[in-house]
């Protein structure tokens, strides 16, 4: 996804990647995965050298299926918003172990939290929420075939920026700052939405061991 997107904006990204400390072996293997630090590094490195503050929402929303490996085939299983939600719970593990999903009813909506798994709860910093949030909304408007669904409400745990108009363009609706969780409430209708996409024959059963809770999937 990162060097996909530096790609099309002309950047360096062999340079990048070496200010970043991820190897070439590292990078070209389907199987290795990078340590967080280094790829939240090479993430504000990006974000730098566009000189653009809402780098994270913007590469969320390049997100594809694809970019999430075998992660996205378990999504592309599902046959509806429902199993959707259960299969990104149960292995985005795959993509990325810095953080996880929770999702919980209250009241008449339901609530996707995203937090950390970093030692001590360290936070993941502004960028990684961003751009995890916006991945979110892409991926399931796609998923969906619906561009017209919003979510009830998003929540960040940043300071509300001094220019908002990029997140109101994409989640088109409220949005609150400096709150106690990252996090989206949807209407639990959503939940019953078919995903035209699917492809419902099935996919491999995953399983990811031993791996650290601070890496991405390379």
């Amino acid at each position: 996804l990162l060097t996909d997107y530096a790609s099309r904006h002309n950047l360096p990204m062999a340079e990048l990647l070496e200010r970043a400390d991820i190897r070439p072996e590292t990078y070209s293997s389907n199987n290795d995965r990078v340590p967080f630090s280094k790829f939240a590094h090479l993430c504000e490195m990006t974000a730098e050298a566009l000189n653009d503050p809402c780098f994270g929402l913007k590469l969320g929303q390049s997100i594809r299926v694809g970019h999430l490996g075998s992660h996205g085939f378990a999504l592309m299983s599902c046959s509806n918003a429902r199993e959707l939600m259960q299969q990104s719970a149960r292995y985005s593990a795959i993509t990325i172990d810095a953080a996880h999903s929770e999702f919980e009813q209250s009241g008449k909506e339901y609530i996707r939290y995203w937090r950390s798994n970093l030692p001590e709860g360290a936070k993941l910093g502004r960028l990684q929420n961003e751009l995890n949030q916006a991945n979110t909304i892409t991926l399931i408007r796609w998923l969906t075939n619906r561009e017209d669904l919003n979510p009830n409400w998003v929540s960040f745990q940043h300071a509300k920026p001094d220019d908002t108009q990029a997140y109101e363009a994409l989640f088109r609706c409220p949005i609150h700052f400096n709150a106690a969780d990252t996090a989206i409430g949807f209407n639990p209708e959503y939940l019953n939405l078919p995903l035209p996409h699917a492809d419902t024959r099935g996919c491999p059963k995953f399983c990811v061991t031993g791996l650290p809770s601070d890496t991405v999937a390379s």
